[in-house]
């Protein structure tokens, strides 16, 4: 090579340079993105509460239509919660409580850390005037970085108490999985809800955010939930005609 004229650049070195910055694109992202308390993150999603109806009798909604308004609120509050990602933001220490507030709804939510070693146990509850209640506990488990992208189990049980006396009990079975270069995280897996009025639901959460289930009461299928975690979820009402209770 003859001094002061460069070398040809060849494909492989075009493309070595090319991976690098788009690494670097990524790794600059992942830096800059806020990672937020889990703890925190789950008392503000918690006030995401517009899928949840007042006066349901009033309204004229079945009870198999309150599950499904609850089935919304329930897979919204994971998406909402989960979706800053976990990996790298700091956890509370045992005894601490959080708090939050949505200032059109007058809703309030508070989320206490049970524990946080190996699992992470938070204990929540939401007030919503006019509305109703929400209890429940949520269990983090540990990454596993055994995975492709590494999960965290992330399982629910949630009570939601609304007016005139319908209440639901829910329990999801979800894997969160995190996309440590994004600082984002996708929860997917099943969930069961069981009402006062005799109504079974299982439903599914999908990685791409659609979800689908079945309603069942008395061993019969009488309606099919389906939509997107991003929308209010649809129920589809079978053959069966139910009947009010």
């Amino acid at each position: 090579m003859k001094y002061g004229i460069l070398a040809k650049t060849s494909p492989a070195m075009w493309a070595a340079v090319g991976l690098s910055a788009a690494l670097g694109s990524v790794a600059a992202r992942a830096i800059s993105v806020r990672r937020i308390c889990p703890a925190q993150s789950l008392a503000d999603a918690l006030l995401v509460t517009d899928s949840l109806p007042g006066a349901p009798i009033a309204t004229g909604l079945l009870p198999e239509q309150l599950m499904t308004s609850c089935a919304s609120y329930l897979v919204q509050v994971n998406i909402a919660a989960a979706g800053q990602g976990l990996l790298g933001a700091q956890e509370d220490v045992a005894g601490r409580s959080r708090s939050a507030s949505h200032s059109y709804s007058g809703a309030v939510s508070t989320v206490l850390t049970e524990s946080a070693k190996d699992d992470q146990i938070l204990t929540y509850a939401v007030n919503i005037p006019a509305v109703g209640e929400v209890r429940g506990t949520r269990r983090v488990g540990p990454l596993n970085l055994g995975h492709v992208p590494p999960t965290r189990t992330m399982m629910d049980t949630m009570q939601i108490t609304l007016q005139d006396n319908y209440t639901v009990q829910m329990e999801t079975d979800f894997q969160a999985a995190e996309n440590v270069f994004l600082a984002h995280c996708r929860p997917s897996g099943p969930a069961v809800l069981r009402d006062n009025h005799g109504n079974t639901a299982r439903i599914f959460l999908n990685n791409d955010g659609q979800v689908t289930g079945t309603v069942t009461r008395d061993s019969h299928i009488v309606g099919r939930i389906e939509g997107t975690a991003s929308s209010q979820l649809s129920l589809r009402p079978s053959l069966i005609s139910p009947e009010k209770p």
